[in-house]
């Protein structure tokens, strides 16, 4: 009779690419600070120990998980041949859609002086399209260097107060007011029921606009 192979002390099948994405599943439902190599190493079935064989600590861990978002940005929208305004507005609406899937990730990127190899690879599309724009030396330094700080600030900012952060609630709102003149209350107030995350899209595509009109001032100059 055949023997069946017991699986009682089997070690999991581990590689770096499944607790790569073991810690990105953990990151997208968990905030940071809850986050510990402990926590990921029960989920994944095995000691923290086993982990090392992988990584030298949490911090190569983290390093290799955003390197995996950025990798993951996907640029097969954009058309380089196409228009350039277009296109910048199909790359900024890639790299926010990538980074609402992680926030956690994003706001761990944003604390760190580290920056994923695979950003390089993403930014270069909008110098090219900017050069495809006539911006040349300065003027395409400039704007290169404003329109990926306005993006990855705008993507930041939804974040940090609409996805990950609770929003300010209306009446909290109204209550700060008091602390204004009455004047500017006045001006305040009939902003108010327009604030706040009701259609944060929307919002992000109109202020990607507002910088590409920038843009492409400095072009018609």
């Amino acid at each position: 009779m055949a023997t069946q192979t017991s699986a009682r002390g089997r070690k999991p099948s581990l590689s770096r690419e499944k607790i790569v994405q073991r810690t990105l599943e953990l990151l997208a439902e968990l905030p940071p600070d809850q986050f510990s190599l402990r926590r990921l190493a029960q989920s994944l079935g095995i000691t923290p120990a086993a982990l090392y064989a992988y990584f030298s600590g949490q911090e190569e861990l983290l390093k290799a998980a955003a390197m995996e978002v950025a990798n993951g940005i996907d640029l097969s929208g954009i058309d380089e041949a196409g228009p350039w305004r277009d296109n910048l507005q199909r790359w900024a609406q890639a790299v926010r859609a990538r980074y609402l899937q992680y926030p956690h990730i994003a706001l761990l990127m944003q604390m760190s002086p580290y920056v994923p190899p695979g950003w390089f690879r993403v930014i270069l599309p909008v110098l090219r399209l900017l050069r495809a724009s006539g911006l040349r030396d300065e003027a395409l330094l400039v704007a290169f260097k404003s329109f990926i700080r306005g993006v990855a600030g705008l993507v930041m900012v939804e974040l940090q107060h609409d996805a990950v952060v609770s929003p300010v609630h209306r009446q909290d709102a109204r209550d700060a007011l008091t602390a204004l003149s009455e004047g500017d209350r006045r001006q305040l107030e009939e902003l108010l029921p327009r604030l706040g995350p009701d259609n944060s899209e929307e919002l992000f595509n109109q202020t990607v606009e507002v910088l590409l009109e920038g843009i492409a001032v400095r072009t018609r100059g």
